[in-house]
């Protein structure tokens, strides 16, 4: 009868951390890929521009504490237990799909997978824009040459208060002293269950405060109609019309379709004292599309080319055959449709006005 003896677990390799095929926990540097983000903390700090991912931590570190998102204690009541906390990395991207070097941005996210509802969390579901409404409000925009502009919410969630008493375990990367030390949350971090609900809200009180209503077919997209000047800045438009405010949000992403420029900047610097708003300008992306408009035709573009190259070159599909038509028949052999389907529409009938 042979003997067997345990065998030493074998050490990594010299510069392996994760992910290989004999160390199946562990990745080697050179197998990064320099454009992408880091997937998690251990490889942040093991890439060779972890000092850039170091400086998005501390950044995000500050910026939660002075915003007062937690406090540090270190006895909990018996009913309750600290959460864990993460750290995710993105890049930010230029409208064609580059990199913002020097934008590089870390978050710190709950997991909110361990949080129990009725103790932790209550309501979680909240609205966001169709897409079938932000082209359509694009195409009215266009036809009534209205400017488009984009803004986005920094830290969005930091500004919504929690209504329920929560404690993460500490930030991985800045341990404290004292092991039994946790963080008590005080605002809707990221990853919380309810954390988008509470923005929504929050956001909701600060629109309506301004004049603005929700449309009643999407929640989500914001009308504001003045017949009257909200601010003696602002001038009424030379064509005798109110003034048109159409905000479509998704969570802190949100365009603007406004007749009036003073109208748009007003409403920013409404926002500001209670949002860290970010002006972006005329639009060129918005939840990932490219957005290109030629005013002086009255013609506007939608692509997702930066998305589609990017999910090419996930599945190694770049050199693929493309298909001119994606159909999965020719269009002269479509069927008949229902006698009950939207009837054809002239093209001097394609639109309805919003307002």
């Amino acid at each position: 009868m042979r003997c067997q003896h345990s065998l030493p677990t074998p050490s990594p390799p010299e510069n392996s951390f994760l992910s290989t095929p004999r160390y199946p926990f562990w990745f080697r540097i050179q197998d990064y890929d320099p454009e992408k983000a880091p997937n998690s903390y251990n490889e942040a700090i093991a890439r060779p521009d972890k000092d850039v991912w170091l400086a998005a931590m501390q950044w995000e570190k500050d910026s939660l504490k002075q915003r007062g998102a937690f406090e540090w204690v270190t006895l909990i009541p018996k009913d309750h237990k600290a959460i864990g906390v993460h750290w995710t990395f993105i890049h930010k991207n230029n409208p064609d799909g580059s990199i913002k070097r020097g934008k590089e941005k870390a978050r710190l996210v709950a997991q909110g997978f361990s949080q129990q509802e009725g103790v932790d969390f209550a309501e979680t579901y909240v609205l966001v824009v169709k897409l079938t409404s932000t082209w359509i409000i694009l195409t009215y925009a266009n036809y009534h040459d209205y400017e488009i502009m984009s803004f986005d919410v920094k830290t969005t969630f930091l500004h919504a208060k929690l209504n329920y008493i929560l404690y993460a375990k500490q930030i991985p990367g800045f341990p404290e002293a004292d092991p039994h030390t946790v963080l008590r949350l005080l605002v809707a971090l990221y990853g919380l269950r309810q954390s988008t609900y509470e923005f929504y809200n929050f956001f909701l009180k600060l629109l309506i405060r301004l004049g603005l209503s929700c449309s009643e077919l999407d929640h989500s997209v914001f009308i504001g109609r003045w017949i009257s000047p909200p601010h003696s800045s602002i001038s009424m438009p030379m064509t005798g019309k109110p003034l048109i405010h159409i905000i479509p949000i998704h969570v802190d992403d949100g365009l603007v379709a406004t007749n009036s420029m003073p109208l748009y900047n007003w409403f920013i610097d409404q926002l500001t004292p209670d949002l860290e708003i970010v002006d972006m300008g005329p639009v060129s992306m918005y939840l990932g599309e490219r957005i290109t408009c030629d005013r002086a035709n009255w013609k506007l573009w939608i692509s997702q080319k930066p998305l589609l190259v990017d999910l090419l070159q996930s599945w190694n599909m770049l050199n693929c055959t493309p298909s001119n038509v994606p159909l999965s028949q020719s269009l002269h052999k479509l069927p008949t449709p229902p006698p009950n389907s939207i009837p054809d529409v002239r093209d001097d009938e394609w639109y309805l006005p919003l307002l």
